[in-house]
């Protein structure tokens, strides 16, 4: 494989303290790397640019309508733009967004299997989302034989115990619960979203008047 004289520079960033024989040794291994000229070539003339993504100057915004913004807004249970302006701003932001989703569907997918779910693939996530002896243990034990034939009942007069999860788990800050004592007290106050927040989740109050336009 060629090789090009000029060697290519790579600046790490790396943690810990500034110098250290750990990180000087680690800059050494990789204080040069020579790149394929093919390589190189490739690099200097890029055929695709995510600037194509990007709706051109003169895009078309007849599309996103006043009352189509408005209608969104409600649906998604979202305030109304405070003056002019800021409408206007909603408008050719929805427009970009909208144009940006359009060249994303260009792509040819043929071939590909589509994702059934967004969740982690992993084989430890794997793992724990798998029924084992251990995790339905709680569930068998209130299974008894019954009758000569030895059938297997339930029994119904006591509720299965799971056990206790003693593995640590990283805390979330966003994904905390700030329920309050009441939690189905919502304030009038639109001031005040801490009471309308339920975990993940933000609980939305409909009025009369948003149940006259259809979703």
């Amino acid at each position: 494989m060629p090789r090009i004289p000029r060697p290519l520079s790579i600046h790490m960033e790396l943690t810990g303290p500034w110098r250290s024989p750990d990180r000087d040794r680690f800059l050494k291994q990789v204080k040069h790397i020579d790149i394929n000229p093919r390589i190189a070539s490739l690099l200097e003339k890029p055929t695709w640019s995510v600037a194509s993504l990007m709706p051109p100057a003169d895009l078309d915004k007849s599309e996103i309508t006043r009352e189509k913004l408005h209608h969104l807004l409600r649906l998604s249970a979202l305030p109304p733009p405070a003056n002019e302006a800021e409408e206007s701003e909603m408008m050719e932001t929805l427009a970009q967004q909208i144009h940006f989703v359009k060249e994303i569907q260009k792509v040819d997918t043929t071939g590909v299997e589509p994702l059934v779910a967004i969740r982690d693939e992993t084989v430890e996530a794997q793992q724990e989302s798998q029924f084992t002896k251990e995790s339905l243990a709680h569930f068998l034990a209130l299974e008894e034989r019954r009758g000569k034939s030895g059938r297997i009942r339930r029994r119904r007069d006591t509720e299965p115990v799971p056990p206790q999860d003693t593995r640590p788990k990283r805390f979330l800050p966003e994904k905390a619960d700030d329920r309050l004592k009441d939690p189905f007290a919502l304030s009038d106050d639109p001031g005040f979203e801490a009471d309308k927040k339920r975990g993940q989740y933000f609980v939305v109050r409909r009025s009369g008047k948003d149940t006259e336009h259809p979703g």
